[in-house]
């Protein structure tokens, strides 16, 4: 599984290297949902710079998605891509990021997120909680890369403070968004553009290592 999901962040991310090993199964309900469920051969640590990716978080506490992410941040640097990491509010991670030999950053203004975006050549925006920051990149920024990656499958409980995740337009914004699986995916597939992909067990590392 941890090849698998190596090689179908790849093919999200469309940087030119070991994508051909991975493929995507279309699930036709409503709009299209890519859906990742085939492997080659094993992903193995490449030569050179592959591209750089920014993480972004709401904090760095101990917890699941922020857990989730400095995982990612390991498996992507030992792929050989170059990983930075910004969040809302710091936390332990934060130490356990640059002890890793990440650079991080901490913003407090969507400025600040848009600046560091623009330095890379993707952004993986994490949760369902950074909807606002999507938002407000969608209205005052183009030419930024974004896959938004959405953990949360009680999205009504959201929408009160987040009103945009009903609408279309704020999920048409990224070029990919990522779910788990495929019963999440469909709980938002009424704003889904074709842009919707699930890369089965994408939030399994939930460790800090």
């Amino acid at each position: 599984m941890h090849a698998l999901r190596t090689l179908c962040i790849q093919r999200v991310f469309e940087i030119d290297i070991t994508a051909s090993k991975a493929t995507f199964t279309v699930l036709p309900k409503r709009n299209s949902i890519m859906y990742c469920n085939h492997i080659e051969s094993e992903v193995a640590p490449q030569g050179g710079n592959l591209g750089s990716v920014l993480l972004i978080s709401h904090n760095l506490e101990l917890e699941g998605a922020p857990l989730y992410l400095f995982n990612l941040a390991n498996e992507l640097q030992h792929i050989s891509y170059r990983v930075s990491v910004v969040s809302l509010c710091n936390g332990p991670l934060y130490t356990q990021y640059k002890e890793a030999g990440f650079d991080i950053h901490i913003c407090d203004e969507p400025a600040c997120f848009i600046n560091l975006m623009k330095l890379h050549t993707v952004s993986i925006i994490n949760t369902l909680v950074m909807a606002p920051l999507v938002d407000f990149v969608s209205s005052h920024e183009q030419d930024v890369n974004i896959i938004w990656t959405i953990h949360e499958s009680d999205r009504a409980s959201y929408a009160d403070l987040f009103p945009a995740v009903n609408e279309v337009n704020l999920f048409a914004y990224a070029r990919y968004v990522v779910f788990v699986s495929c019963e999440t995916a469909w709980t938002y597939n009424d704003v889904n553009t074709g842009n919707f992909a699930v890369i089965p067990g994408f939030t399994r590392a939930n460790t800090a290592t």
